[in-house]
């Protein structure tokens, strides 16, 4: 019996400038497991197209014209909630990224990165529904703590406020053993809390535990 032939990731592209989008759908269509159905240069076309086929994963601009890609983020996640949308943008300021990501984004590049990171994006959210660097990771859920409008969230898991304050440690990148310093408390102790905190909220990432307030309207945004 032949092995049956996986399916393609389908892809769609909004790109105002003609060479670049043109660039990015012949290299992302080099790709053996990528399928590109469709790319246009602003948002109201690409919601025209998608009134025909719809991709598993939509990669956008922000700076368009007629429809921005702000825009195109929130008319997708109304009408196509199953299209994952990967903001590819020159904007990389904390601000820009956190807004993004509470509009609905499911992942986040900086236009210099290069054709492997935006590759390894692709299939990182096609298997997980998201995917952020450690370091925006870092930056939003550090936010999040210091922002009064995350509290019902938290109130919501149960977390307790040395559980706040482990977590806040752990997306700072510190260790068990550094965190136990920091907080003069025991390494063990530390791994118990951080054990909790996945447990209560089953997942096993912090940018997943963001994502969940997001996705559950725990949060005043």
């Amino acid at each position: 019996m032949s092995r049956l032939k996986k399916e393609k990731i389908k892809i769609m592209m909004a790109e105002d400038h003609k060479s670049a989008r043109q660039a990015y759908v012949a290299m992302l269509g080099d790709e053996e497991n990528f399928s590109v159905i469709g790319d246009a240069p602003n948002g109201l076309e690409v919601l025209k197209l998608m009134e025909h086929r719809l991709p598993d994963i939509l990669i956008t601009d922000l700076e368009m014209p007629i429809m921005n890609g702000y825009q195109l983020l929130e008319a997708v996640k109304e009408k196509h909630k199953d299209v994952k949308v990967i903001v590819l943008s020159m904007h990389d300021e904390d601000y820009y990224i956190s807004d993004l990501i509470l509009r609905g984004a499911s992942a986040y590049l900086p236009k210099q990165c290069a054709l492997e990171d935006i590759v390894f994006t692709i299939n990182k959210v096609c298997t997980d529904g998201f995917y952020f660097t450690q370091p925006v990771s870092k930056m939003v859920v550090n936010s999040s703590l210091n922002d009064k409008k995350f509290k019902p969230f938290f109130e919501e898991l149960g977390l307790t406020l040395r559980e706040l304050e482990v977590l806040k440690l752990i997306c700072e990148e510190k260790s068990n053993k550094e965190i136990a310093r920091i907080l003069d408390i025991a390494s063990g102790t530390v791994d118990f809390h951080r054990q909790s905190i996945y447990r209560k909220t089953q997942l096993n990432s912090v940018v997943g535990l963001v994502k969940y307030a997001i996705r559950n309207g725990l949060t005043e945004f």
